[in-house]
């Protein structure tokens, strides 16, 4: 392998280069399981646990999911074949970005992990064992909940469908946005008792350039097929839950609980690191049990 030429490649980060020859030097043997970011190393790890993974790997974090598809194209650019080497990737709205796809590259079912971290049947495990619902007064309250949070779902849907649909209109149509704003209190004002639409502006919110126009409506058409629980922003719902988890702890753990039966203690700490906890709980998708089977071996 060239290093000179893989650096010199299209859109190639020299970080991710320099890091993965670094690392294949000393493991020469070893499976690279190459992520877009921090977040995912604790999701995928739990996940390979799940499957029966028992191959060790070593994790690059190549901060961002252009830094991934370039490294992989860098070495299939210079012939540099190795198969003890696999990329993970969300699929985003823009899912492999023209690069091929290939036995040696995931990409998420869902627009990101995240969107697969924020789901009914999570929340019921969760009720049930952190939040302690599991004896026959608090049984209700599990039904009581989930009924809460798909009533905030519908409504968040309907607040975040525009924002959604301006990302997605610049992702497919290269309008370069500046950093997006996934904070949810920006966009509308949440409590275990309402969710109340701020009316700011999303496009600001999302760095749309200045000079260009902002009717989105082409895309509305495909745009609307799209499941807002799987293929919208992750990172947007997966706030929504961690928020909600957080006031459902506040309100468990109060002298007066308002949906649950008592007070009871809870340790679990939804602002924490739970993408590990969450990802012990979630359904793992048949696609990536797919994957993670082949580099078994």
């Amino acid at each position: 392998m060239n290093l000179e030429k893989m650096r010199e490649s299209r859109n190639t980060s020299q970080v991710a280069l320099i890091t993965y020859t670094t690392v294949r030097g000393k493991n020469p043997e070893k499976l690279i399981c190459v992520f877009e970011g921090y977040e995912d190393l604790p999701y995928y790890e739990t996940v390979f646990n799940r499957v029966g993974n028992s191959r060790e790997f070593i994790p690059i974090i190549a901060r961002g999911k252009d830094q991934v598809l370039a490294l992989r194209q860098a070495l299939l650019s210079n012939h540099f074949l190795d198969n003890r080497v696999r990329f993970f990737i969300d699929h985003d709205f823009d899912g492999l970005k023209g690069h091929s796809s290939g036995q040696d590259i995931y990409v998420t079912e869902g627009y990101s992990i995240e969107n697969h971290l924020a789901d009914a049947g999570i929340l019921s495990s969760l009720l049930n064992s952190e939040f302690k619902c599991c004896v026959d007064e608090d049984e209700n309250s599990v039904k009581r909940v989930s009924a809460l949070y798909d009533d905030f779902l519908k409504v968040f849907f309907e607040i975040m469908r525009p924002v959604n649909q301006a990302i997605f209109y610049a992702r497919t149509h290269d309008v370069k946005l500046r950093n997006i704003e996934d904070r949810i209190g920006k966009y509308f004002l949440f409590t275990l008792d309402s969710i109340a639409d701020k009316n700011s502006d999303y496009f600001s919110l999302i760095g749309w350039p200045t000079d260009i126009a902002r009717d989105i409506s082409s895309v509305e058409e495909v745009f609307s097929k799209m499941d807002p629980q799987m293929h919208w922003r992750g990172k947007f719902i997966f706030e929504l839950f961690v928020k909600f988890l957080h006031h459902l702890k506040n309100d468990r753990t109060s002298d007066s609980p308002k949906f649950f039966s008592k007070k009871a203690g809870v340790n679990f700490d939804p602002n924490g690191e739970i993408i590990r906890s969450l990802a012990s709980l979630s359904t793992i998708p048949p696609s990536l049990s797919a994957f993670v089977a082949e580099f078994q071996y």
